[in-house]
């Protein structure tokens, strides 16, 4: 590849190739969004398989809470375990 001289250019010449850098690196970036989005997905699945079996073993938290009479403590930890899609 030859080096350019964006100084010595026209500047339609200059204006596309600045340009076309731009797309290149945003897309980059983007690729590289992606990429981390999708590492970040498999861990998770990962640490899902690996941690919630062992947590349902246990005594829930929920029932935990209302043994000590912390009855909304309770409603609210259910509530979110549902909306998380937990149980």
């Amino acid at each position: 590849m030859t080096d350019i001289d964006l100084a010595a250019v026209n500047p339609q010449i200059r204006a596309a190739y600045l340009r076309a850098y731009e797309i290149g690196y945003l897309e980059g970036i983007e690729a590289g969004r992606r990429q981390v989005e999708a590492e970040l997905a498999a861990e998770w699945a990962a640490l899902r398989a690996e941690v919630l079996p062992r947590i349902r073993q246990g005594v829930p938290y929920a029932d935990l809470a209302e043994r000590r009479g912390q009855h909304d403590r309770a409603a609210r930890q259910r509530h979110l375990l549902r909306e998380r899609g937990v149980v």
